[in-house]
């Protein structure tokens, strides 16, 4: 995947997710990463419904299973937000990117590189919601 082949990288991603699905079950913590991965990648490829889909599974299993306050619940919180950024879904971006960032700020710091990020990132779905609204009035 690093060299930019993400459709070559599809097929193995989902292959690797399937079988963590029937060996180890949706609940366990590889699967979970199976699920986040696979929506990282087709993410990239602009499949945003699909990936969407697969971040809100992963987001519920690793909240259910992991906790709120978990690294892996609060990154894929923040996947989810930098996802539906993208498809202009303001709002509920912000809203979890705070969410990311006070549990990012609850489990490395408020001066860690990752709270700072999802707070700029927050104020940055603000502004375009705001922009948006504008345009919208004219």
């Amino acid at each position: 995947m690093n060299q930019g082949k993400y459709a070559d990288a599809e097929p193995p991603f989902r292959e690797a997710l399937d079988g963590n699905r029937r060996k180890l079950g949706d609940a366990h913590p590889s699967t979970l990463n199976s699920i986040n991965n696979l929506a990282f990648l087709l993410d990239t490829q602009g499949k945003y419904a699909d990936a969407e889909r697969l971040y809100r599974e992963a987001l519920d299993g690793r909240r259910r299973e992991l906790g709120d306050a978990h690294p892996d619940t609060l990154m894929t919180i923040n996947n989810l937000a930098l996802l539906l950024e993208k498809q202009g879904k303001y709002d509920e971006a912000a809203i979890n990117f705070e969410l990311a960032a006070s549990g990012y700020d609850k489990v490395f710091g408020p001066n860690h590189e990752k709270t700072r990020r999802a707070r700029v990132n927050a104020a940055d779905a603000q502004r375009m919601r705001a922009c948006h609204q504008c345009c919208a009035i004219v």
